[in-house]
């Protein structure tokens, strides 16, 4: 059993904040935190990366969680959830897109937690990301009278000055007597921090004149909260890190302290310049040689001589110029073309293959990719920082030499447009090169989101590997619960009794509820009785297309059509030489029955006629019959011509209501000549002549594609077909079908 912080968990319980919210590992919030708590302080910077990942995956909640926890100094050590804050704030200062979730989770806490040491540590994390600490308000009080306010700051309570503050009543005249009143010892610092709040003008020169002394640093807030010239000058001349949150411009004032300032103190200045991205300063970082903080400094303009300066640079300067340029250049309305020019010019190219990397464009793409194959290895760096899809494939390439390639190629595996069988393809090809266990976890990962049996088939090889046991197991029992209706029986239960004995051996915190839920599925899995016929049925002449046992009577896509547990399971997409099912055999005429079921809302599907395949069938095709869930809200706009049982965009069928999710239809479409059919549970919803709805006209008259007598205005030069195959028009998951039969009716009409 994994060990736990334990003071933590104590604590945490005590807040009584349970928490719904899991994680790709099915933690709670308040299990993450309880872990992260448990590395702190982290050992290597990855360990700090992974850690900070965590905590900002539930952010606001987990960090408002571990700030609840700070607890009064006496009952014992905060060390372990103040490094693991004060990491948060980091983190988040340089990954500003969780910013406000962080600042959120610390405002919650600080509300919320009744120690004033904790509320003060939670405020200064607060101002070093910019963000106003607000004072906590247990309840709504009145306004007070003036003097009542100045009283209470001779108070030695601090509780009581700070009520009072909130009650304050506004205007200059009320805090010119606030600074000049007498005060107890601290209030100085409750006072400087109310006018920082208020924005109290008028007083900037009373919160100048604290700067240096005792509460300099609530001076230096408050003079930031304020802003204006004044304080601009105040904190520019320190130089002050509440710049970082000044409120206002102030570059003219940094500008003017930089002049003369050398040492440390320059070096102070250009780095909340930088952080600010007042490029006005650009020019002190080239001439002092500081390039680190040049990337928050350039625009555009500076991109030759960064282009220069990377030409000659050390390797030392390399990787903060880079980055600059990588920075200017991006400002520019061709990044592409201007990293490319400065490329055809250097004698060392290889410096500007990141930045190239950076533009993201297919021609960066095809570029590197031919670097690495004449054996370039920065080429192979720069490939693992780009986000176009299209390098997929270089960066696998080079993973079978470089495993460290492996993580970004499923990224963007991930990132691009391919469907599930392609993405079940490259991760098993990924996980083929895979050795170390952190780059296995990653692919795992990346497999749990690919609901096919395959994928399923795939984790469970992994459920003994050493190193990543737990991991192939939460990916196993995540696709047990995705694609367990497109999994035969006896496939589901072997993966799904090796997970649960992973999970035995493995023994995490919240192993034995994933275990439950494996269970439950297999409860409520589910499998068909082999189909057949009717005694009527026989009589007539049916034949039994699919009766559960296997696609023989059918050709095309027989991995988006699966036969599994007595029923044809759809995964197909929308396609026209892939994604159908197509009867092996031809028809003209024919009754053709079967039953459906929609697994999840917004299925779409059809049922083509007498269409050639690899065509689309509602125009090659006599037509294509729809099956559609359109009662779901995103078929609201739907014409006419497209709901349930229509004929496409030719005969309109009746609108009706369907059943619920997980219910069984049954549908019968008969087809005689240029007539069709359609009955639903056993009511008619659409019954026509296809050639009288258009009058004749499946083209348009004139040639165009502009077609009068269509409802959809559309050509279907398939209309009049003799015969053809019937087919299943896939459209994406979601949907099953059981018992297909057919009674063919010959050739004559």
């Amino acid at each position: 059993m994994r060990k736990l912080f334990t003071t933590a968990l104590v604590l945490l319980l005590a807040a009584g904040l349970a928490s719904a919210q899991q994680d790709a590992r099915q933690r709670t919030v308040n299990t993450i935190v309880v872990d992260v708590l448990a590395a702190m302080p982290a050992q290597t910077q990855s360990a700090f990366e992974s850690n900070m990942a965590d905590l900002m995956g539930c952010a606001p909640e987990s960090i408002e969680i571990a700030g609840k926890m700070l607890s009064p100094a006496a009952k014992g050590s905060n060390s372990k959830i103040e490094y693991a804050i004060s990491g948060a704030v980091s983190y988040a200062s340089s990954h500003p897109e969780y910013k406000d979730a962080v600042v959120k989770g610390l405002e919650a806490a600080a509300a919320a937690n009744p120690d004033s040491d904790a509320k003060q540590f939670l405020q200064a994390q607060l101002r070093l990301l910019g963000a106003a600490p607000k004072l906590a308000e247990p309840e709504p009080v009145k306004t007070l009278k003036a003097s009542r306010v100045v009283r209470a700051m001779r108070s030695d309570d601090r509780s009581e000055r700070v009520q009072a503050l909130y009650a304050a009543p506004s205007g200059d005249k009320f805090y010119k007597k606030l600074a000049k009143c007498k005060k107890a010892e601290g209030a100085e610092a409750d006072v400087l921090y109310f006018f920082g709040e208020r924005k109290a003008a008028s007083q900037t020169g009373y919160v100048v004149s604290r700067i240096g002394g005792k509460d300099s640093a609530d001076a230096e807030d408050a003079a930031a909260r304020i802003g204006g010239p004044e304080a601009a000058k105040a904190l520019c001349a320190i130089p002050s890190e509440a710049l970082l949150y000044f409120n206002g411009n102030f570059s003219e004032e940094l500008k003017e302290a930089a002049d003369g300032a050398s040492g440390e103190k320059l070096e102070k200045i250009l780095d909340i310049a930088s952080k600010r991205h007042i490029t006005s300063l650009a020019p002190y970082a080239f001439e002092s040689g500081n390039y680190k903080v040049l990337e928050g400094l350039v625009s555009s303009g500076d991109a030759p001589r960064l282009a220069s300066l990377l030409n000659t640079c050390s390797e030392n300067d390399l990787p903060a110029i880079r980055k600059a340029y990588t920075k200017a250049a991006s400002e520019s309305s061709d990044f592409y073309g201007v990293v490319s020019s400065d490329i055809a010019k250097s004698s060392v190219p290889e410096r500007f293959f990141r930045p190239l990397a950076a533009t993201n464009a297919d021609a960066a793409v095809d570029y590197l990719k031919g670097r690495f194959e004449a054996g370039s290895k920065e080429a192979v760096e720069a490939l693992k920082l780009i986000e176009n899809p299209k390098a997929a494939d270089a960066l696998l390439a080079a993973s079978r030499t470089d495993e460290s390639c492996l993580p970004h190629y499923v990224a963007l595996v991930r990132k691009s447009k391919a469907n599930e069988f392609a993405r079940c393809r490259k991760y098993t090809e990924a996980m083929e090169l895979a050795k170390s266990a952190p780059v296995k976890k990653v692919i795992l990962e990346a497999m749990s989101e690919v609901p096919l049996p395959q994928m399923l088939v795939e984790v469970d090889k992994h459920l003994e590997d050493a190193g990543v046991e737990h991991d192939a197991a939460m990916a196993a029992k995540k696709l047990i619960a995705s694609c367990e209706s497109s999994t035969d029986d006896s496939t589901l239960r072997r993966i799904a009794d090796h997970t649960i004995a992973t999970f035995n051996r493995t023994r995490w915190d919240d192993d034995k509820y994933f275990i439950e839920e494996i269970g439950k599925i297999l409860e409520h899995h589910k499998v068909y009785p082999v189909s057949t016929l009717t005694d009527e049925e026989k009589a007539l002449g049916f034949e039994m297309l699919y009766d559960g046992t296997n696609l023989d009577k059918w050709i095309g896509d027989k991995e988006g059509y699966r036969s599994v547990n007595g029923v044809i399971n759809v995964t197909a997409d929308y396609g026209f030489t892939s994604g159908n099912l197509y009867t092996a055999k031809e028809y003209r005429n024919f009754i053709y029955r079967f039953e459906f079921v929609f697994l999840e809302p917004a299925v779409n599907n059809g049922v083509g006629i007498r269409t050639p395949m690899g065509v689309d069938a509602a125009y090659d095709g006599m037509c294509e019959c729809q099956i559609l869930d359109h009662d779901d809200p995103v078929y609201a706009g739907l014409m006419a011509y497209q709901v349930h049982g229509s004929a496409y965009g030719i005969i309109p069928a009746t609108r009706v209501v369907h059943k619920p999710v997980g219910e069984w239809n049954s549908e019968e479409i008969e087809v005689r000549g240029n007539r069709i059919k359609v009955t639903l549970n056993g009511v008619v919803i659409n019954e026509g002549d296809l050639k009288e709805a258009c009058q004749g006209h499946n083209m348009a008259p004139d040639g165009s594609n502009d077609n009068p007598y269509t409802v959809d205005h559309r050509n279907h030069p398939g209309m009049f077909n003799h015969k053809g195959h019937i087919s299943f028009c896939g459209h994406g998951k979601g949907l099953q079908f059981r018992n297909v039969r057919i009674l063919d009716l010959g050739e004559n009409d």
